[in-house]
């Protein structure tokens, strides 16, 4: 971010945690704003004062996070909606930018094992509960998907913990 002279485009990309739900004013405490926030005001791009002429290029040279998560998004969900997600990003995408610099995915909260009332008898299970090998599948899909249609871009997973400890994510 310190060496970019062009914006940063992120794309933030995940279940309800992402959308922002439960909070009441999601467009300014839901994290993917206060990312961009935090990025234009750490990390501003240089540029002179703007014209008249210019006030609109000028407003357009901020770092931007775009925000495509839904409801309810794990990694399996999230693999057979890849194309509402990428129709969606195209139509939100900078017209100076055809692919997003970052892409952050959270949707670990929902690929859980689930069924809590067997997961109290079962604490002491294995890492890779049953299921696992589907989420990893479906995360894969995700992953290979994003990175042949954004080769440049790159990806970081984002973990949320859930009030259920013992729970066991992918």
């Amino acid at each position: 971010l310190s060496s970019r002279e062009h914006p940063v485009v992120t794309v933030v990309a995940g279940g309800s945690i992402s959308v922002g739900h439960g909070l009441e004013y999601p467009k300014q405490h839901r994290y993917s704003d206060r990312l961009e926030n935090w990025m234009n005001t750490m990390y501003p791009l240089t540029q002179e004062s703007p014209t008249k002429n210019q006030y609109n290029s000028a407003q357009q040279q901020r770092h931007k996070v775009l925000n495509v998560a839904s409801h309810g998004a794990d990694s399996c969900s999230m693999a057979k909606r890849l194309n509402v997600m990428y129709s969606d990003l195209a139509s939100k995408l900078p017209p100076s930018s055809d692919e997003p610099d970052l892409i952050v995915l959270e949707f670990a909260v929902n690929d859980y094992e689930g069924q809590d009332h067997i997961r109290g008898i079962k604490h002491q299970a294995s890492v890779f509960f049953d299921g696992f090998m589907d989420i990893t599948l479906c995360s894969e899909v995700v992953i290979h998907s994003l990175l042949k249609r954004y080769k440049n871009t790159a990806i970081v997973f984002l973990e949320m913990q859930t009030a259920v400890l013992s729970r066991k994510t992918g």
